[in-house]
């Protein structure tokens, strides 16, 4: 076996897809910078496949569910297992981050949420109370996140990653959590290690939302966040680092909650 370490690409197989009126095209970033390290896994864009074209939808839910099953893996630093979802709450966005850092050389892990207000610059983040810290990332945005857990592991190592958003009409909650099913301590329930709430007022929408239909606005802070799309990916540990895996098997879901936790209609 090469035991040469394998940056975290993603390959761009299908470059001649025919974008319909008023539909996103998910493999823009890797047609246009193809060299570039990206996080890999699973995400769903908003957009059916159908022959050469993609066909839009979207969902609204107040439920996001991840499931991660991780059997074999060799990497030399920290790497993370990331749930990212896009909040709307009336006419702004927030990107909601839940994650599982994993230390393969220590086998310990540790959880984190992530909050940023991606409306417009320099948009307000100043009304979110839970038990987070503000951080500056390399990428001059402000983040509002909490780190929580210093837990043993062992493989084969599986999870659940759950964001649940519940709102009245001066504010929003939104609750991380984490549930162990093996390899771990902490597995047998659900551990909600963040509650966050935004006040805003006279809230009249507020959920999680995934379109194929458009584009974050161009009045975004960080271009970077292009969709409105729900992903569980691998990455580096965070603030823009990669990770570069020797060996990596795992196996990912997504669902929403429709009633019941459904998968999402494409990856």
């Amino acid at each position: 076996m090469n035991n040469k370490a394998i940056p975290l690409l993603i390959a761009v197989l299908l470059i001649s897809t025919q974008i319909v009126s008023a539909t996103v095209n998910p493999y823009i970033d890797t047609q246009e910078y193809p060299f570039h390290s990206y996080a890999v896994g699973i995400a769903s864009y908003g957009v059916y496949q159908k022959g050469d074209k993609l066909i839009p939808y979207y969902i609204t839910t107040s439920s996001v569910l991840g499931y991660v099953s991780l059997h074999q893996v060799q990497a030399n630093s920290p790497f993370s297992v990331q749930m990212n979802v896009m909040l709307i709450v009336n006419d702004q966005t927030f990107w909601l981050q839940n994650v599982v850092v994993i230390d393969p050389v220590g086998h310990y892990f540790y959880l984190s949420s992530s909050v940023l207000n991606l409306t417009c610059t320099n948009s307000p983040l100043t009304n979110i109370q839970g038990e987070g810290s503000f951080v500056k990332g390399n990428d001059g945005q402000c983040y509002y996140v909490n780190y929580v857990g210093d837990y043993r592991y062992s493989l084969p190592l599986s999870f659940y990653l759950v964001i649940n958003v519940t709102h009245t009409s001066n504010h929003v909650r939104i609750l991380f959590g984490f549930k162990g099913i093996n390899g771990t301590c902490i597995q047998g329930k659900t551990i909600f290690f963040q509650d966050d709430v935004i006040y805003i007022p006279h809230v009249y929408r507020a959920s999680l939302y995934v379109s194929g239909y458009n584009y974050l606005s161009d009045s975004s802070p960080y271009q970077g966040f292009s969709f409105y799309d729900a992903e569980l990916v691998f990455g580096g540990e965070g603030n823009g680092k990669i990770i570069n895996f020797h060996k990596l098997q795992a196996y990912l879901s997504l669902y929403y909650d429709r009633g019941d936790y459904v998968p999402f209609p494409s990856y």
